[in-house]
């Protein structure tokens, strides 16, 4: 986004200057105003571009010191909304929406009780940029949400998910993600935990005529409900161990 920030800014400079010295046949005077505002335009462009330039230099050591190191305290949502704005790891470029709708998420899973739950934002995940929107571990196990902040209506039956009519592949992606998760769990805990794969849909409509067979769809409303209704599966041990497995940046390298 800088870059085209830059680009632009040079090539609204440049066609300010060719203008004004152009020589116009007729009315000058009426152009003046354009190229004043043009002008203005491309001023405006470059201090914005030096302030984002001037705020990224500052978060981003923070930032590389956050992904270098075990982390003391659960990530938040809020780092993963700047990991997004100032280059961090994400194959997803709709950051924006994206973002908000995580953050809506999260805000949504601090009603579950801690302890026993443990609640972790925007986990990354090996080497290629792909990360967990949130990790839930509690006594019904462990579950990965994937967040979908999206427009229109969406049709799920079994392993199908429509979005306006358009396949989406987010069901078997959320299974893929679970599966990935506990093999992670099991490198670092040697202990194999149940993960649950959730996808959490927000847009105007959803309509679910059957759920996956292995991922759970459901609403930003339902989900914490949803995770305390879960019958127990992991002791309190198990439960301490495994959120504090899942702490640790190495555990999901």
């Amino acid at each position: 986004q800088t870059k085209a920030t830059r680009t632009a800014t040079e090539q609204a400079t440049e066609l300010a200057k060719q203008f004004t010295a152009t020589p116009k046949p007729s009315a000058p005077d009426q152009s003046a105003p354009l190229v004043k505002g043009l002008i203005e335009i491309a001023d405006a462009l470059a201090n914005s571009h030096r302030q984002i330039e001037s705020v990224r230099g500052g978060l981003e050591p923070l930032l590389a010191k956050l992904s270098a190191s075990a982390l003391p305290t659960p990530p938040t949502a809020a780092t993963g909304f700047l990991a997004r704005l100032f280059g961090g790891p994400t194959e997803d470029r709709n950051w924006t929406q994206g973002a908000a709708g995580e953050e809506r998420v999260a805000q949504r899973l601090a009603k579950l009780p801690q302890p026993p739950w443990t609640v972790l934002h925007d986990l990354p995940i090996g080497t290629k940029g792909a990360n967990i929107d949130h990790l839930v571990v509690g006594p019904a196990g462990v579950f990965t949400l994937n967040t979908k902040n999206l427009t229109g209506r969406i049709w799920v039956a079994g392993g199908t998910f429509k979005q306006n009519g358009q396949n989406r592949p987010y069901i078997p992606a959320a299974s893929r993600e679970a599966k990935r998760a506990a093999r992670c769990l099991l490198n670092a805990t040697g202990i194999e935990v149940p993960v649950f794969g959730i996808v959490v849909v927000m847009a105007d409509e959803l309509t679910v005529k059957r759920q996956p067979d292995d991922v759970r769809v459901l609403t930003r409303r339902q989900v914490t409900r949803w995770l305390a209704a879960r019958p127990t599966l992991l002791g309190p041990d198990l439960v301490d161990q495994v959120a504090q497995a899942a702490r640790v940046r190495s555990t999901w390298a």
